[in-house]
């Protein structure tokens, strides 16, 4: 591996210590978690003796990094290639964070709307920064819809940047949902419910992806405040523009993700995983690691 591959990780971490998802081409297609998930609660203990916290005209505003890794083949990590399904080639694009920057106007404590910003960051090849959308969302990440439960809604129309998007598959504009809904047992460290998304593409020619349908059903178990383990299951399927049957879809992939959970602070997270493609055999070159980095700046 490179030293500007591992330079450009650094980097990356100090950025979010000191301060949530794109599409992926088809030749790089791979796990994608949506950038937010339902709040957890959690209590705090104050200082009775402490000042009360002033109101700051920030208390109105939120911002927040999502970035997932995706990586390289547990085979052979000195391959600065993300291996899909079958494995890595000559034109398997370059490692790569697949990133979105969410800025938000508190309407209210939880429902708030913003523009967010959608990149790749390859840190190889020479190809940097690329910017995929920018959207308007609309969104609410704790709805409580009972004590043991909480979910996440939003909905987003996102404009596109990259001559990929624009010039190859002809995409206009998008719009695009990623609800999510969890389930923790009272008394238990157990957390079970799933991430997902779905997004139309408007514009496109006959022949291209018009619709995706994604979905990452995910179990949870916390050792501690601090550390727990994932395990993921994900499922992506499409349609196709020009298909007579309006509700065919092909499948893309599906594939297990097993990982850690590092509660590094209460806004910051790092949950690494690796990728186990499951409908096409699991090899040491088509098994990737990854790692999802999920930050609350304000």
């Amino acid at each position: 591996m490179k030293m500007d591959l591992l330079k450009s990780v650094v980097v990356l971490g100090l950025v979010i210590a000191g301060s949530a998802q794109a599409d992926i081409p088809p030749a790089q297609a791979g796990a994608t978690a949506p950038s937010e998930a339902p709040a957890v609660a959690a209590g705090t203990s104050v200082n009775e003796f402490s000042a009360p916290k002033k109101a700051s005209v920030l208390d109105s505003f939120s911002l927040s990094l999502f970035s997932n890794y995706h990586g390289q083949p547990v085979g052979d990590l000195s391959v600065e290639k993300n291996p899909g399904k079958k494995g890595y080639s000559a034109k398997s694009l370059g490692v790569y964070f697949d990133s979105s920057i969410t800025a938000g106007y508190k309407i209210t404590p939880d429902l708030k709307i913003g523009p967010e910003l959608s990149f790749f960051y390859t840190p190889v090849r020479g190809v940097g920064y690329e910017t995929q959308y920018l959207g308007l969302k609309l969104y609410n990440s704790h709805i409580k819809i009972s004590d043991e439960i909480v979910a996440s809604a939003n909905i987003m129309p996102q404009l596109p940047f990259s001559d990929y998007l624009k010039q190859v598959q002809q995409v206009s504009w998008g719009l695009k949902t990623t609800p999510s809904a969890f389930y923790k047992p009272r008394g238990t460290s157990f957390t079970l419910g799933a991430y997902t998304e779905a997004k139309s593409y408007f514009g496109v020619p006959i022949g291209q992806k018009s619709f995706k349908l994604w979905a990452l059903p995910t179990a949870t178990y916390d050792f501690n405040d601090t550390f727990g383990v994932s395990l993921s299951y994900e499922m992506e399927a499409s349609h196709i523009a020009g298909k007579q049957n309006k509700l065919e879809f092909n499948n893309v992939l599906t594939d297990l993700q097993p990982g850690l959970r590092w509660r590094i602070t209460k806004k910051i997270q790092f949950n690494p995983y690796v990728t186990l493609y499951t409908g096409d055999g699991v090899t040491g070159s088509n098994t990737a690691v990854g790692a999802i980095i999920n930050a609350s700046v304000l």
